[in-house]
């Protein structure tokens, strides 16, 4: 994993509006435009709150699935999409660290919000394409039972109300939720 956390500040684009439109509607190159934009802002997040070297993979797989998040459930009626997407990233990374204290008895630091000049660099045309190529590999590694419990679980539902969905068990849930976030985590260390 590239450990880049600088948060370049640049003009919203005019077409990120478009793009969030596409990436919700399965658009493979939206959202791989849209994760190569806010991957740094991620690892800043991530690094600013100052966890344990061990755990920073961990928050950064979290801040992925809150911006997967934000792309599903954004509604641009109540707020800008990088002030959105900065909330559902901090809570993912938040709550995943609140777990943590309470497993290890780590002291959480003062929680941050991400600046509001924390929007990214514009991405040229290879990386996109490469951004493009992480998601379909990443969406292809998930098995059928994965991709319908990612989904399930982005839009916010309980373990109980998906196993009740899906007609399984919570325990299967939990599996399949914890094999995406160690496939996230694979291509997020592979990732340039």
């Amino acid at each position: 994993m590239t450990e880049n956390y600088s948060a370049t500040a640049i003009p919203a684009s005019d077409d990120e509006s478009k793009l969030i439109t596409s990436a919700k509607s399965n658009d493979e190159e939206a959202f791989g435009i849209l994760y190569k934009r806010y991957l740094p802002t991620i690892y800043w997040y991530v690094k600013s709150l100052s966890p344990p070297y061990s755990e920073k993979d961990d928050l950064v797989q979290e801040g992925v699935i809150g911006f997967i998040k934000a792309i599903r459930t954004y509604d641009k009626t109540y707020a800008s999409f990088r002030t959105y997407a900065s909330l559902c990233v901090k809570r993912s990374i938040i709550s995943a660290l609140r777990k943590y204290k309470r497993q290890s008895g780590f002291a959480l630091p003062i929680e941050r919000t991400l600046p509001p000049e924390a929007i990214f660099p514009e991405t040229e045309v290879i990386e996109r394409e490469a951004g493009r190529l992480r998601y379909n590999e990443f969406i292809k590694s998930l098995s059928e039972f994965e991709r319908q419990t990612l989904t399930l679980y982005l839009s916010g539902m309980s373990y109980a109300d998906m196993a009740d969905k899906l007609n399984c068990s919570q325990k299967s849930i939990d599996n399949a939720i914890t094999r995406t976030k160690l496939k996230i985590k694979r291509q997020s260390k592979n990732s340039p």
